[in-house]
């Protein structure tokens, strides 16, 4: 399984005939494997090859079953950090893993050419994620707990990419007017990352709203709407505002100040 390449680094072909992995580890050797490149068979539970630490996969390593075999960073024995999982169906996940599952944003590909791309919490589909069909067409929305729960089809990925185009200009105009009425520090980027979303929820609190997340939520999907919205709550805000609440609100300590 070994060879090593003219830079003295050490590198291990996998039997599948992946790409090699690069290690400034010496070769493993002896009974307890630290800190070294080596590989350890574990019988009907798979093969590792790759980078040991405290006698356990640590690192760069490659892992084979019979259920199909990963490449990528581990931790203590487990998938962690970035790596690609192929099963022996021909599916493929490629990206983020945390205690040995998929957690983070992620790309899921099926045989039959449609792909998930999108966050994963637990192995599972969770939060925001596009889902692509064979055919060209697109899927975009939220998901929860594996399954689909708020979104919009669109009939080709040119008409979701003109869509998100115009989307990350209403963001930027959400994030202007957050920025504006002190709700936001930083810049307008078009993404609404968690400093927006909380910015969000922080207006529809100091508005009073029942559901904190009735801006934040769809924001995503609809920024026209969550823009039309949020300048209509900014403005209720700012009628409201006297000299009294200018100290807890601070869509009043923009508009007073």
């Amino acid at each position: 399984y070994y060879t090593e390449d003219t830079s003295g680094r050490h590198g291990g072909y996998p039997i599948l005939g992946s790409e090699r992995i690069l290690s400034n580890l010496e070769f493993c050797s002896g009974s307890r494997y630290e800190r070294c490149f080596g590989a350890s068979d574990f019988g009907s539970d798979g093969l590792y090859i790759g980078e040991f630490r405290d006698n356990q996969p640590n690192g760069k390593g490659f892992y084979f079953s019979e259920e199909g075999y990963y490449e990528g960073s581990f931790s203590n024995d487990l998938f962690d950090g970035k790596g690609k999982y192929v099963y022996a169906s021909g599916v493929e996940y490629e990206g983020n893993f945390r205690n040995d599952s998929m957690n983070g944003f992620g790309v899921m590909s099926y045989p039959n050419g449609t792909r998930y791309e999108g966050q994963f919490d637990d192995d599972l589909p969770e939060g925001q994620g596009n889902f692509f069909y064979a055919n060209g067409r697109v899927w975009v929305g939220t998901w929860s707990k594996g399954k689909r729960n708020i979104g919009t089809d669109y009939d080709s990925l040119a008409q979701y990419e003109n869509v998100s185009q115009i989307q990350v200009a209403k963001i930027k105009e959400i994030q202007k007017l957050l920025i504006s009425h002190r709700y936001l520090n930083g810049v307008a980027d078009g993404l609404a990352g968690s400093k927006t979303m909380k910015s969000l929820a922080r207006v529809a609190r100091d508005v009073e709203l029942d559901d904190v997340r009735v801006l934040a939520d769809p924001i995503n999907l609809d920024a026209d709407s969550t823009l039309t919205q949020l300048n209509s709550y900014l403005v209720r805000a700012g009628k409201r505002c006297s000299s009294s609440l200018q100290n807890q609100w601070s869509a009043c300590f923009s508009v007073l100040n």
